[in-house]
């Protein structure tokens, strides 16, 4: 097993959850390994029923009464009993969770985590999380929680991110010792757990700061390598006056200082027999589309065709139209 493997290689993912994944883009170990969580449960502190009314948190409880579930037509299902931590009493419910009503029995000791609510001068806790005792409880101080997957739970996410990071141990570094030490970085496989089982939030800041710090490396090495075909040789285009005149005719505007600008970098560009590399940048509005299509113009008046592409089909219509003009 390598980061390259697919994900079926892991226990308990078998075709079905494999395709679910793959949905989303997720193909291999890597891929399940840079898919990162939307925030964490703070299991590092306990905190009481009363505590549970002022912010959310890990609060171990004992069931006091048999859970018992009433339905209400054909959609609508309520599990509900009543917990106490030894101090305070609240009500317990889950709405369609029928389940829930197995996963419970008077006397046991859980863990519920998420925010308690008075209502009708009783304390309530409403679909929290929940936990049993030794499940995640000390093993991980901030419990992750993953942008859904229709189909695949949380938890299951997070067994299979648990066994990778179990299995792949050994994975090399490829950032020297020095360049990490330099940017105050983390090593791969410590970054990798801290991601997803920080034992610190600060674990997981600086894991994040490693990778953005390798995804801007990749970016850069791969513009290192675009280099060389910017000196390649490239066709030359020109553009007549008569042409040009043209195309300022059919605007139906004078262009603005800065599309003219624009324009003549882009015509000296395009006449100077390298490849352009070129980013415009302005707000919605400012006339980049003209420009754009004063570059499709040169390559049509040498006898070459242009491509534009649009984010939208609506507006890739709007722009045909408006080209046709």
């Amino acid at each position: 097993m390598n980061l390259f493997s697919p994900l079926d290689a892991v226990k308990g993912i078998g075709e079905k959850r494999k395709k679910l994944f793959s949905e989303k883009g997720m193909e291999t170990l890597l891929d399940l390994l840079f898919f990162f969580p939307r925030g964490f449960k703070d299991y590092s502190r306990k905190i009481t029923i009363a505590e549970s009314l002022e912010h959310p948190g890990l609060c171990p409880v004992t069931v006091m009464t048999k859970p018992s579930v009433a339905y209400f037509g054909k959609r609508l299902n309520l599990v509900r009993c009543k917990v106490s931590d030894g101090e305070t009493e609240a009500g317990l419910q889950f709405f369609n969770m029928p389940f829930m009503v197995r996963n419970m029995e008077k006397g046991d000791a859980i863990f519920l985590y998420g925010q308690a609510k008075t209502q009708d001068d009783k304390i309530t806790f409403t679909n929290p999380g929940f936990e049993r005792k030794n499940e995640f409880i000390g093993q991980y101080p901030f419990v992750p929680v993953y942008p859904q997957i229709p189909g695949i739970s949380g938890r299951m996410v997070m067994n299979a991110v648990a066994a990778i990071l179990d299995a792949l141990t050994d994975e090399p570094d490829y950032m020297t010792d020095g360049f990490k030490r330099a940017f105050n970085l983390p090593d791969l496989y410590p970054a990798h757990r801290a991601l997803h089982f920080p034992e610190r939030l600060e674990d997981h800041s600086a894991a994040l700061k490693r990778f953005s710090i390798e995804e801007l490396l990749v970016f850069l090495s791969m513009l290192k390598e675009q280099l060389p075909a910017k000196k390649e040789n490239a066709v030359r285009l020109t553009i007549t006056p008569p042409q040009k005149s043209a195309f300022d005719k059919a605007l139906g505007f004078a262009p603005t200082p800065a599309q003219a600008r624009v324009m003549e970098e882009i015509a000296r560009d395009l006449s100077s027999g390298l490849v352009m590399n070129r980013l415009i940048q302005g707000d919605v509005g400012c006339g980049k589309t003209a420009v754009a299509f004063y570059a499709m113009l040169m390559n049509y008046a040498n006898g070459y065709q242009s491509v534009m592409m649009a984010p939208t089909e609506v507006l890739a219509r709007q722009h045909n139209a408006k080209d046709s003009e």
